[in-house]
C-alpha cells in the first residue's frame, strides 16, 4: 500500500502530548467519536477510541478535531484545502481546482508524504484538461521522482513505463513557448532520480537526440515508448501510411493509439503536397473522432484547424475552430472520478 511505501505517518516535532482527549467529527456525515491522540503528522493523526480501538485518519476526511492543539491546527485546515480541490475536481471545476492543487503541491514539496502525492496527481489532471500538456508532463516527472523506489499507487492510469496516460506525450513545437518552457522546467530533473527518464521525455516531445548509454533507460518500457514515437518523425510520409495501420494495432493502450495518430497526422500535415496535407488533417480528426474524451481532442480540434487554414479552406477552419472550443469547454468542466491514494 501507498501509505507503508512512504513510510508510517510521520509525528511532527512538538506534536501533540499522548493521552490527550480529542473529539474527531469526519465529513463523510458519520458519528463523531471520543478518543485519545496517540500522534500526528502531514498525512493525519493516530488516535485510540473509547473502547481501545485505534484508528488512523486522513487531514481530508476530518471536518473538525476538538482538543487538537493550536499549533497543529494549519495541518487541518490544509486538509480542509485538499478536500475543497478534490471535490471541485469531481465536480469537473477544474480551472477552480488546479491552483488550489498548484499551491499545496508547491507548498509540500520535499514532504515525500501521501497529501504530496495526492496534490500532485490532483495537478496533472487539472493541467492536461486545462490543456497545458507541458505543465502537465513536469508535474508528472515530479510525481515520478517522489515515487521513484517506493511501491506506490497514485491511482492514475498508467503505462507499463509509470507514465500518466492523461500527461499527453503530443509533440511541442520546438519553437514556441511551450517548448521553451518545457526545457527551462526539464533543468530541474538533471541530476535527479529521474533524470533519464526527463531525457527521454525531451527526446519525444522536443525531437531532441535519444539519450546515450544508460542500462535503465534502455529496459525501461517508457524509454522503449518515447523510442518508438520518434522514430515516426523520421519516417516519409509514403512509409507512415504504409506502417499506419500496422502500428496502431501494436499500440498496447488508448493513449498510445492517440500519440501514433499526432506523429502521423503532424508529419503530413507538415508536407507541400495538399493532398498529404489534408490527408494529415483527418488523421488529426481520428483522434477526437475515436477518443472523444480523451485529453488530446481538443488539441487535435485545434491542429485541424489550423492545417484547414493553411490550405485555404476558411469555413472548415471555423467549423474545427468551434468544434475546439466546444470540447475545450467539455474537458474543462466534465467531472473527473477521485482517485486518492
Amino acid at each position: 500500500m501507498l501509505a507503508q511505501s512512504l513510510g508510517a505517518v510521520p509525528i511532527l516535532a512538538g506534536a501533540a502530548s499522548a493521552d490527550e482527549p480529542i473529539v474527531v467529527h469526519r465529513r463523510d456525515g458519520g458519528l463523531s467519536e471520543r478518543g485519545v491522540l496517540e500522534s500526528l503528522g502531514p498525512d493525519g493523526l493516530r488516535w485510540t477510541t473509547a473502547d481501545g480501538m485505534d484508528r488512523r485518519d486522513r487531514w481530508s476526511a476530518l471536518r473538525e478535531v476538538e482538543g487538537l492543539d493550536a499549533a497543529h491546527r494549519p495541518l487541518l485546515a490544509d486538509g480542509t484545502l485538499l478536500w475543497r480541490a478534490t471535490n471541485r475536481l469531481e465536480r469537473g471545476e477544474i480551472a477552480l481546482a488546479a491552483p488550489l492543487f498548484g499551491d499545496l503541491a508547491d507548498r509540500w514539496s520535499g514532504e515525500g508524504s501521501l497529501r504530496q502525492v495526492e496534490a500532485m496527481v490532483g495537478l496533472i489532471r487539472c493541467r492536461s484538461r486545462l490543456g497545458d500538456p507541458v505543465g502537465a508532463a513536469l508535474a508528472s516527472l515530479e510525481l515520478l521522482e517522489l515515487e521513484d523506489g517506493r511501491d506506490v499507487a497514485a491511482g492514475l492510469e498508467r503505462l507499463p513505463g509509470g507514465w500518466p496516460v492523461e500527461a499527453s506525450l503530443l509533440a511541442v513545437d520546438p519553437l514556441g513557448e511551450d517548448a521553451a518552457r518545457l526545457r527551462v522546467g526539464l533543468r530541474r530533473f538533471a541530476e535527479s532520480r529521474v533524470a533519464e527518464r526527463a531525457a527521454w521525455i525531451e527526446t519525444v516531445l522536443l525531437g531532441s537526440p535519444a539519450p546515450e548509454g544508460g542500462t535503465s533507460a534502455e529496459q525501461d518500457a517508457l524509454a522503449s515508448l518515447c523510442m518508438a514515437l520518434r522514430s515516426l518523425d523520421d519516417r516519409s510520409p509514403t512509409t507512415l501510411l504504409a506502417e499506419r495501420d500496422e502500428r496502431l494495432a501494436d499500440a498496447a493502450t488508448p493513449a498510445e493509439e492517440r500519440w501514433i495518430h499526432a506523429r502521423i497526422a503532424a508529419t503530413l500535415a507538415g508536407e507541400s503536397d495538399p493532398d498529404l496535407r489534408r490527408r494529415g488533417l483527418l488523421e488529426w480528426l481520428c483522434i477526437p473522432a475515436r477518443h472523444p474524451e480523451s485529453v488530446e481532442a481538443p488539441l487535435a480540434f485545434r491542429a485541424a484547424a489550423a492545417v484547414a487554414a493553411e490550405l485555404g479552406e476558411d469555413d472548415l477552419a471555423w467549423r474545427l475552430s468551434r468544434a475546439a472550443a466546444r470540447a475545450v469547454e467539455d474537458l474543462r468542466s466534465r467531472p473527473v472520478p477521485r482517485t486518492t491514494p
